[in-house]
């Protein structure tokens, strides 16, 4: 090799691996001779090799020589941390990227991206929101942007989300995903979408057979006067994923184009798929109505002397849909025994059920009924969009009716639960709520005690207020240790609400537990 072309692969290296120049050359050209300078490059080469490959044990057994000089010792632990970073994120341990590299803030951009990305994998959004401003305010960078995008989506700030996939796209216009999701949050923002947008909009979600994409473009389309476009969209949606917010858009397509006969079909299948119900008859004279948070019935080991009626809404709505459909159904069950005490129980969006249906039950059955609620962490402020319910249903629910709001047109008191009338007789509410779960008490400030209104806060961090009151008796401090350590958490809005988490919450459900008067019997 010529100096020309040890010179030339120098400075290749150098341009692929973002050197200083000057510093490595000074430090090459120190060798006494070609051979030197030549056996250098190679073990730069090696580092490389070995960088790209993860092979960090090769790469500490290379020669100290080079290593150690005082012009590569900076890169090389640069570069070193780099690829460990990388193949810790390669693993999924994200954690240990976070342990071992977030809290010194690295200058490297690449470890950066990559505390950035496990940030955002451990749901960390605020946090991945800091290092993408970071990063954004040294480079461009499209991957971050969405990253960025993708964080403010989540915490439901969709103002920046708006601004970060427009950056993404500018930088690169090839991307297809946030493009997408850039006119999806433009409907939800009232931002005029052109014919051409949505006809592209229509090739890319077909193209990838997504069905989110397919169900928002099918709901802009039927907002923007095109039923038949929207009715064929949601036709490409399997039916066993298809929901009841896709019927009701089949209703209002079909309606507009004046087949009645559809339209009702789709009308009843919306009506009938958006609640499932269980009623046990154990022949009591008390009443108890359990409203899930999820799919599945919730508290069915509940041990209460009482009838049994266990809801869940399947609407997808926070039963603000569901809400009559189930009410009209109780009724019925009610007026065929003669109650004297109805009982009412909401977990979280299962309290928005147990709020709206109870208001009726008291506004339409014998006042002498004594009917008591009793609603753990549950949302208030359903509309206009709140930043502050940071789960999937809430931003789907809030997507679909922005997009079209012709899918569910409702008084706005239904929205916010805030504002309506609780002062009933022979009726009692208690929200029950953990002090240390922000969101929740947010929600909290926009309840007012009184007659029959009680606020119950416990020193509790998790958003499962539930848990503490309803154990069984006789519980140990071991048992809820054995019992919560294992628990395994399915449902996509808990686990974003730190589900997962219960068990490092042991020590606060005990000190609830341990307190006897601290049982959901007590305020029933």
């Amino acid at each position: 090799m010529n100096k020309a072309d040890l010179d030339k692969a120098i400075l290749d290296y150098i341009k692929a691996k973002m050197m200083n120049e000057t510093d490595l050359l000074e430090a090459i050209y120190q060798k006494d001779d070609l051979w030197d300078q030549k056996y250098f490059v190679k073990q730069l080469r090696l580092i490389e090799l070995y960088i790209l490959t993860h092979d960090i044990k090769k790469l500490v057994d290379l020669d100290s020589s080079v290593i150690e000089s005082k012009y590569f010792s900076n890169f090389f632990e640069n570069v070193c941390d780099e690829a460990k970073a990388k193949k810790y994120l390669a693993n999924r341990e994200y954690e240990k990227i976070l342990r071992k590299y977030d809290n010194s803030l690295h200058n490297n951009i690449e470890i950066l991206k990559v505390c950035c990305e496990a940030s955002f994998r451990l749901k960390k959004f605020l946090r991945c929101k800091e290092i993408s401003t970071i990063i954004l305010s040294q480079k461009d960078d499209y991957y971050i942007s969405e990253l960025m995008a993708e964080s403010c989506i989540k915490l439901n700030a969709l103002d920046e989300a708006y601004k970060y996939l427009k950056k993404a796209i500018d930088i690169n216009p090839k991307l297809i995903s946030a493009r997408v999701k850039m006119l999806t949050i433009a409907a939800q923002k009232g931002i005029k979408i052109t014919t051409s947008e949505i006809k592209n909009f229509q090739k890319i979600a077909l193209n990838k057979k997504k069905n989110d994409w397919i169900r928002d473009l099918a709901y802009i389309q039927s907002a923007y006067g095109m039923y038949e476009e929207s009715i064929s969209n949601i036709e490409q949606i399997n039916i066993e994923n298809r929901t009841v917010f896709d019927s009701l858009c089949l209703t209002y397509n079909y309606e507009k184009k004046k087949d009645y006969q559809r339209s009702e079909y789709f009308r009843q299948k919306a009506e009938n798929e958006s609640f499932k119900y269980s009623y046990e008859d154990n022949n009591k004279d008390n009443l108890l109505i359990v409203f899930s948070s999820t799919v599945k019935f919730e508290l069915r080991k509940y041990e209460y002397d009482a009838d049994k009626i266990f809801v869940a809404d399947t609407s997808m709505s926070m039963y603000i849909y569901s809400h009559e459909l189930i009410f009209k159904r109780i009724i019925e069950e009610i007026g065929k025994k003669k109650y004297k005490k109805i009982s009412v129980v909401g977990l979280s969006k299962g309290g928005c059920g147990a709020i709206l249906v109870s208001k009726l039950l008291r506004e339409n059955t014998d006042f002498e009924i004594n009917i008591s609620v009793v609603v753990f962490s549950t949302q208030i402020k359903i509309y206009p969009y709140n930043p502050n319910l940071v789960f999937q249903t809430y931003r789907n629910f809030m997507k679909y009716i922005a997009i079209n709001p012709n899918l569910m047109n409702y008084p706005n008191s239904l929205y916010d639960l805030s504002k309506l009338d609780f002062e009933k007789e022979n009726y009692k509410i208690t929200f029950i709520y953990g002090n240390g779960f922000p969101m929740d008490v947010e929600e909290m400030k926009h309840i007012q005690t009184s007659k029959s209104v009680e606020k119950l806060e416990l020193a509790y961090s998790g958003h499962g207020t539930s848990i503490p009151l309803t154990i069984p008796e006789g519980k140990t401090y071991d048992n809820l240790q054995s019992m919560y350590s294992k628990l395994n958490i399915t449902e996509n809005d808990f686990k974003e609400l730190g589900g997962n988490k219960v068990g490092s919450l042991v020590d606060e459900i005990y000190e609830i537990y341990k307190n006897p008067v601290m049982r959901l019997s007590t305020f029933l």
